[in-house]
């Protein structure tokens, strides 16, 4: 069970990690989606 405990501490730091990295480089970047469609 060890293994499923680092998966899961390292599966939220990635998580926490990148809506943090997205919820500060979004509002910078241009509507590329928006513009593709």
């Amino acid at each position: 069970m060890n293994g499923f405990l680092e998966i899961t501490t390292i599966v939220s730091l990635v998580l926490t990690l990148a809506f943090l990295i997205a919820g500060t480089a979004l509002p910078f970047l241009p509507s590329q989606r928006k513009a593709r469609r």
